[in-house]
């Protein structure tokens, strides 16, 4: 057997450490996959529970941003050579569940109502904000900057979002 063929055990290390770190990512990808496809059937309710039409346009704006986001993420499937999977995001389905609880513990068409589903989309927001920002990083370090571009977008889009958001916030809701 030739020398050269032979990996020391550091080379197999970091082989394995690499194979590990592209597998954490694409099963982040597949979390996020899955939390923007539940996104998609909850903000539907959210527009309904809204009580201003500026935050009902809002919440209608980044229903379609999260749609255009799941075509973004089915582009980086692509480039990985894989198919578009879900896997469970938990912690979505808690906070649209904090959301829905929120929707139905305040008084329909009151600011207090408003406010509720600002904080939840933000908490949500949030989640997404670090997710995109690790899928970022990730890319970067498996050297798939295809991917990190296509991520890089979809973050400024959802940073973008959180300030209109806090824009609604503390240009609408006060108390009389």
């Amino acid at each position: 057997m030739n020398a050269r063929n032979i990996e020391t055990p550091e080379e197999t290390k970091d082989t394995d450490e690499a194979f590990q770190l592209e597998e954490f990512f694409l099963n982040s990808l597949k979390g996020i996959y899955s939390a923007e496809n539940h996104l998609i059937k909850m903000f539907p309710k959210m527009v309904q529970a809204a009580t201003t039409q500026e935050l009902r346009d809002v919440l209608t704006d980044h229903l379609d941003v999260c749609m255009n986001q799941i075509v973004k993420l089915e582009n980086v499937f692509e480039l990985l050579g894989e198919k578009p999977r879900e896997k469970k995001s938990e912690a979505i389905e808690g906070l649209t569940r904090e959301a829905e609880d929120l929707i139905e513990e305040t008084k329909e068409d009151s600011m207090t109502r408003d406010v509720a589903l600002i904080m939840a989309v933000q908490k949500i927001r949030q989640y997404k904000i670090a997710t995109y920002s690790n899928l970022v990083r990730l890319a970067a370090s498996i050297e798939r900057h295809d991917a990190e571009n296509i991520l890089i977008a979809i973050l400024d889009e959802e940073t973008e979002a959180d300030m209109i958001l806090t824009g609604v916030v503390e240009g609408n809701i006060t108390i009389q």
